[in-house]
């Protein structure tokens, strides 16, 4: 439905005369959040064909969501994208109204769309049941300048833009593995504090 709404827009934007591409350009604005099989029609026909729509269906659901062509660099974006990997949906909305970030907006909208998409079109029962699996950024599309000097000259100026993608999945949140403690490594610092004698005595006392 949102795939069929797309290409009206575009053939609305090339009747009126614009260009195809500032028609594709506009196009990518748009929020890209759609049921899952959109994204990976291909994985889920294989899947289908080798295990079954029984063994396809008792998978746990998984979410996508998007925004593109943000007006920012990735480094400054991946640093939202890491706070909220692996926590609840509704943990990870808090966490980005309460960040001062001017982006963090931006990815708390695409956290409220697909948790809406998850029960409108992926058959979510509980959307409050739903995750953070993946969340990371992108490269966009970059615009180039002219940035004035003095004395006449000038250089290139990059304005970076960088996507966001986001996957929801349904269930609890996987508990995290505790770091298993060094074994070898404390025994022999063990041995050698032991074996050092507790005061050291220099050649000029």
């Amino acid at each position: 439905e949102v795939s069929n709404m797309a290409a009206a827009a575009v053939r609305s934007m090339l009747g009126s005369g614009l260009s195809a591409s500032f028609a594709r350009m506009s196009l990518r604005m748009v929020h890209s959040t759609v049921p899952q099989q959109h994204f990976c029609s291909r994985a889920v026909e294989r899947a289908l064909a080798e295990q079954g729509p029984a063994a396809l269906a008792e998978q746990p659901k998984i979410i996508y969501g998007c925004r593109r062509d943000l007006k920012t660099s990735m480094e400054k974006l991946n640093i939202l994208a890491r706070q909220i990997r692996g926590l609840p949906v509704d943990k990870a909305i808090l966490q980005m109204e309460a960040s001062p970030k001017k982006f963090a907006s931006q990815i708390c909208q695409v956290l409220r769309i697909t948790k809406t998409n998850a029960k409108a079109h992926n058959n979510v029962a509980d959307p409050s049941n739903l995750f953070v699996l993946e969340s990371y950024v992108g490269k966009g599309t970059y615009e180039h300048g002219i940035r004035f000097h003095a004395r006449g000259s000038s250089h290139r100026a990059h304005h970076p833009k960088a996507h966001y993608y986001l996957k929801l999945q349904e269930g609890k949140p996987p508990a995290k593995a505790k770091r298993e403690s060094p074994v070898l490594f404390t025994r022999k610092l063990q041995e050698r504090i032991m074996t050092a004698p507790k005061r050291i005595i220099s050649s000029l006392e």
